[in-house]
């Protein structure tokens, strides 16, 4: 819609591969967690920088459809990648006290899903045929 009105539009994105699902026009794609697409707390800098890079996609993307990536990388291994809280909010630990067993289940399989999902979709071709499949997860 705002595109239509001839106003282009960047997103910063995590997922950068739903760009085409639901219709994202602009996307700088960045690999950083969920929650911190600009980088860390108290990381102005990295903040500042990451924001001039999306919106200098407004100069290099003319059309619709681009997906550039950021060249910043998280300093942290995935694995190793802390970035919630040591103790949940109490909203966040009222709904994990209250959450149905078989709602966990289906969470945690969801996520392992996404995150083989997102795996695959990283690893070139060649290596994707010599990994191992992605273990079933729970419905």
């Amino acid at each position: 819609m705002i595109e239509a009105a001839g106003i282009p539009t960047v997103t910063l994105n995590i997922i950068w591969a739903y760009h085409r699902i639901v219709g994202m026009p602009r996307v700088a794609a960045i690999e950083h967690p969920f929650g911190r697409p600009y980088g860390g707390v108290g990381g102005a800098e990295t903040q500042r920088a990451v924001l001039r890079a999306a919106l200098h996609m407004f100069e290099t993307a003319r059309e619709p459809g681009q997906v550039e990536h950021l060249p910043f990388v998280w300093p942290e291994p995935p694995a190793e990648t802390r970035w919630h809280p040591a103790e949940p909010s109490p909203i966040i630990a009222w709904i994990k006290q209250r959450a149905k067993p078989q709602w966990r289940s289906h969470a945690s399989g969801l996520r392992a899903r996404r995150i083989c999902a997102r795996q695959a979709e990283l690893t070139p071709a060649r290596a994707r045929s010599k990994a191992p499949a992605c273990p079933d997860a729970p419905m």
